[in-house]
């Protein structure tokens, strides 16, 4: 199995505030939900404490191996999320790990 981590820091920008940044954030990422058929799961959480290097939003998901990721990163939905999410995000952090 293949685990897949993203972590964004949310950019304001056209919101009125981080929650509600992180709110259409996560509303968007779960989109892929259904329309994405490279993954076993999918779990997209909120922070929950404020802290210096703390992210706003985290994606997770699970893929049965690392061809299932690929297709994933490739495919067309996410690609279109993929953009927005840069659109409204001022950093990125990535983690894919085996298990």
């Amino acid at each position: 199995m293949v685990t897949h981590v993203v972590m964004w820091t949310v950019r304001e920008d056209g919101f009125s505030g981080k929650q509600e940044a992180a709110k259409a954030l996560k509303s968007r990422l779960e989109t892929m939900y259904g329309a994405v058929p490279h993954f076993i799961s999918l779990e997209v959480g909120l922070n929950a404490i404020d802290g210096a290097a703390a992210c706003d939003v985290v994606l997770i998901t699970r893929h049965s191996d690392m061809e299932q990721l690929e297709r994933y990163r490739i495919d067309p939905v996410h690609k279109e999320v993929a953009s927005w999410v840069g659109e409204h995000t001022s950093f990125r952090a990535v983690v894919d790990f085996e298990s």
